[in-house]
């Protein structure tokens, strides 16, 4: 046994010694820069953005020396940072990588050493201050940096870094040369690197050849360097959080650092020895400075100024200040639904003798945000918060996921500002960045601030254990990250990251790091240690999407849940050649793939258990034997649609128990045939986008159905519940309910007196009888269409739904698998039937015709790439018009709109507003209106 334990020892440590032998093939011998300490980004003289005009270029092997480019022959320009695929692109040199099979054109690229190279004329810049950092805020992934000729070190690590102080390098007397050598995280193992198990490197999924991008492995400078020049008494890393805060008075927590005659990296964080870290109070020597010294904050929020000053005691080196803040009247900072996301612009300076000598300014919102716990049940042990309190206001979290929103990194602030304008107009109130994705840009953030959009932030781990991952660098990850992101309102929650056992042996280290660094530098938010995990779920039934209520009974929080669909039929015929576009009857048979490799490409997660529930819920809606690319993506995103409609509904209605859902996912990072998705790759929403708004109005209605496929006499009581999220005053109004034979004849009809909905959060219950129903329904839809309205006849809300009366549901066995109270997931897979041979909704609503009329009433130019456009549309007809659609055609867009895929009364008018963003030449565009029983009318745009 002895021996035995010998040799364990002895391959454990060959393994250690060549995992070191290929990180120092990588590293060289040159000194490793890895420095958690975030340098604060100054403006004015103090701050130089390095962003523009880099040159690029690559050689088979690494250089001795910058000397050895000159010869390189291969450069391309670089006018913003972004990935190496993208410069390529933006250059000529390659064809877009998302269309087609382009992306197959792009494998030599992390097979190859790239560089990077800058001059920087400082002839003109008075660098009065003695210290001046040169920072990289995303380098991907194995970097070296070299500055006028000499190694400043080597780095590792996608989300920041290296950093270096340069002041004594620097020449005024000619140009400053700074070069950079990038090679792939996969360098190396080119063959062999796995995503779900990538060893030391702490790297985005999602651009690491992951699921949701895997002809892709991403490398490249892709966020702006900067030159940062502070003096040798100076601030640094501020942080600004609210206490407690009412309308009346705000008490906020400030506190800095100062360094005086020293700067950040002269000290460590920590030391990765062990040894007694202190021996007193203080250090040995302490050297007051003389003169007087203030740091004054201003926080301006229009007319509102409001100035603290603190005097200062300085000594020589390093130095901490905490102070608090009153503000009287404090303007808050308040989410989506709740009211406007007030900021203060926030304005720190160091102040000598009457003289700033330092500043940094950054905006800032007042707000509190609490979790406490839910009212459900407890079961487990691991029961964290997910009651959300924010300004001290209840709330259910209408939330979604977030996926990075570009797989190759091409990140411009305007794309933040689309897809997250899209998320507001949705009515989310929470986004999670998932944990496969990435440590989110300032950008991101910024967006998210301004528009009242809480943030939910994971760590860079996904569905691994990650006992080989080097502490000091996932330390520097993670550390400059909270130091980058802490003073930004919209941040809510921390999580340890996506789908994995933060328990286990191989990540205590991972995660003892985060817990460690977020209770020094930030445990002002709340923080979960994993989703999912007790009272956090992810799930993915393959159910009828009203018996949600099962799921949700005892689960406080769900954080992922979504259903298959895909990308739109005008999308998709820009990234895919039509005549791949066929076949779709067949689309999981075993010669399927080889026969349309361009589909394959893009689709995301083609597995056996992943196609057939999504072809199962389109063919419930039209005929999928042999359909047209226009219709299996209409049936699947309608399919889908109903099932986003109704988890959210089902999750809301079980509120107080359950306090927040977060549907997968919002959007995809490129071009994609398929996935679960509510905004596709070109950034154009799906039907689901549409049906999930409905349900995350401030107020809305439902019907509680317990089924969607019933047998014909069976009854259906018919209990309405109103949704109401964080009201500030009650709404009055009255609600119906009616119910439509498939030819949208009115059977069944009934409606309460008046009703209030109360403030604040909550579900108000209401039963409207019973509806028993006919023989005559037998192997068709049915309606079911609830309404609130105001005491006007205003229409506040509306809720549509489609039940299935079968005559398979006669069958004693299958309705016991339907019916049957779920004990565990696998029964909740099985609760779910194809219609192969029907019934079909589309095809029977086709069949009671309508009319609808259009007219454009404002069209307002807000860019050369963007529209706003005022819309009436009426139904004309004497029946409903059904899945009434707004489309744009005759160009290249994307757009989002008050609604979408709606009913419309017969007889009623609506007015709807679009924004559209255009992708390309728009004069020949044309609006256009559509049911499913309605044909279509359209009206130029641009005339």
């Amino acid at each position: 046994m002895k021996k035995l334990t010998i040799l364990i020892r002895r391959l454990q440590f060959t393994l250690f010694l060549s995992l070191l032998l290929a990180v120092s093939t990588i590293r060289g011998q040159d000194p490793a820069i890895v420095r958690p300490y975030y340098i604060t980004p100054r403006e004015g003289k103090q701050h130089m953005d390095l962003g523009k005009d880099w040159q690029l270029g690559y050689t088979d092997a690494s250089i001795q020396s910058p000397a050895n480019l000159d010869t390189l022959s291969n450069w391309i320009n670089v006018e913003e940072p972004s990935t190496v695929q993208i410069a390529l692109h933006k250059a000529g040199k390659l064809p877009h990588p998302y269309y087609n099979l382009n992306a197959a054109l792009y494998k030599w690229v992390d097979k190859k050493t790239w560089y990077y190279r800058k001059k920087i004329d400082l002839k003109n810049l008075a660098l009065e201050d003695p210290f001046v950092f040169l920072c990289f805020d995303g380098l991907d992934y194995f970097s070296k940096v070299w500055l006028n000729g000499q190694v400043l070190g080597i780095h590792e690590g996608m989300f920041g870094g290296p950093d270096a102080e340069i002041s004594k390098l620097l020449r005024k007397d000619q140009p400053n040369e700074i070069v950079v050598e990038l090679r792939a995280a996969n360098f190396n193992q080119w063959d062999t690197f796995d995503y779900r198990k990538p060893g030391r490197i702490i790297k985005s999924i999602d651009q690491a050849g992951g699921e949701g991008s895997k002809p892709f492995f991403a490398l490249g400078m892709w966020r702006k360097p900067r030159l940062e020049m502070v003096p040798a008494i100076h601030l640094e890393r501020p942080f600004l959080h609210t206490v407690e805060a009412s309308d009346t008075k705000a008490l906020l927590s400030f506190e800095t650092e100062i360094y005086v005659r020293k700067h950040s990296f002269d000290y460590e964080l920590h030391p990765w020895t062990n040894q007694l870290l202190s021996r007193g109070t203080m250090p040995s020597t302490i050297i007051p400075v003389a003169g007087k010294y203030q740091v004054k904050v201003s926080l301006t929020n229009g007319s509102q100024v409001l100035t603290k000053t603190i005097d200062l005691q300085l000594v020589e080196g390093r130095n901490w200040i905490k102070e608090q803040i009153v503000v009287d009247k404090p303007k808050l900072w308040k989410p989506v639904g709740m009211g406007a996301p007030h900021r203060y612009k926030v304005s720190i300076s160091l102040v000598n003798n009457n003289n700033t000598i330092d500043g940094i300014s950054f905006h800032h919102g007042i707000r509190t945000v609490k979790t406490v716990p839910t009212k459900g049940i407890r079961t487990m042990e691991r029961w964290d918060n997910f009651q959300f309190f924010v300004n001290n206001t209840p709330l259910f979290i209408k939330g979604v996921n977030w996926m990075p929103a570009d797989a190759l990194l091409d990140l411009p602030p305007e794309k933040y500002k689309w897809l997250l304008g899209m998320a507001k107009n949705e009515g989310v109130q929470l986004i999670r960045v998932w944990g496969g994705g990435l440590l989110e840009t300032d950008d991101f953030y910024n967006t998210c601030d301004s528009l009242g959009i809480m943030v939910w932030q994971d760590f860079q781990v996904w569905h691994q254990d990650t006992p080989e991952r080097p502490q000091d660098i996932w330390e520097e990850q993670v550390v400059r990250n909270i130091f980058r992101i802490r003073n930004h309102p919209s941040l809510v929650v921390y999580c340890g990251g996506n789908g994995f056992n933060p328990y286990s042996f191989g990540s205590a280290s991972t995660m003892g790091i985060v817990e460690r660094s977020l209770k020094r530098f930030d445990p002002t938010r709340t923080f979960i240690p994993t989703t999912s995990d007790a009272g956090n779920i992810h799930t993915y039934p393959d159910m009828d999407p009203a018996r949600f209520a099962h799921i949700t009974k005892y689960s406080p929080f769900i954080a992922e849940s979504g259903m298959h669909s895909i990308t739109e039929a005008a999308s998709l015929k820009e990234i895919i050649d039509s005549n791949e576009l066929r076949d779709l009857g067949s689309i999981y048979d075993k010669d399927y793939p080889a026969n349309h490799p361009q589909v394959i490409s893009h689709f995301v997660e083609y597995l056996p258990y992943r196609v057939p529930r999504m072809v199962s819920r389109a063919s419930h809606i039209n005929n999928m034997r042999s359909p047209s690319i226009e219709t299996m993506s209409e049936a699947s995103q309608v399919g889908a649609g109903e099932f986003f409609q109704l988890m959210s509904e089902g999750a809301q209605s079980n509120y107080p128990a359950t306090a927040g859902i977060l549907p997968w996912v919002y959007n995809r990072p490129w071009p994609i045939f398929s996935a679960i998705m509510l905004v596709d790759g070109l950034a154009q929403p799906t039907a689901s986008y549409y049906f999930l708004k409905r349900t995350y109005a401030p107020v809305s209605i439902t019907v509680k159905l317990p089924f969607l496929m019933w047998a014909p006499g069976e009854k259906i009581n018919i209990q309405t519940a109103l949704l109401h999220n964080a009201l500030s005053k009650p709404v009055n109004g009255k609600v119906s309910v009616s119910i439509y034979s498939s030819n949208f004849k009115k059977v069944w009809y009934k409606e309460s007196g008046a009703v209030t909905v109360t403030g604040g959060t909550g579900v108000q219950l209401a039963s409207l009888g019973a509806f028993t129903i006919p023989e005559a329904f037998r192997d068709q839809f049915f309606f079911i269409v609830a309404e609130l309205r105001s005491p006007q006849g205003g229409l506040i809300s509306r809720a549509s739904y489609w039940p299935r009366c079968l005559t398979l549901l006669e069958q004693d066995s299958v309705k016991d698998i339907l019916r049957k109270e779920p004990s565990n997931y696998d029964q909740l897979q099985a609760a779910w039937i194809a219609l192969p041979k029907g019934p079909w909704l589309q095809p029977a609503v086709e069949k009671t015709p309508t009319a609808l009329t259009m007219k454009v009433t404002g069209t307002t130019q807000l860019g050369t790439d963007r529209s706003r456009v005022k819309l009436r549309v009426s139904n004309t007809g004497l029946v409903p018009s059904f899945m009434t659609q707004i489309d744009i055609t005759g160009a290249k867009r994307s757009f989002y709109a008050t609604d979408n895929f709606t009913w419309m009364a017969a007889g009623e008018t609506r007015e709807f507003d679009i924004e559209v963003l255009w992708r390309g030449d728009s004069r020949n565009a044309a609006l256009e209106v559509r049911s499913w029983n309605a044909p279509a009318v359209e009206e130029k745009l641009f005339k």
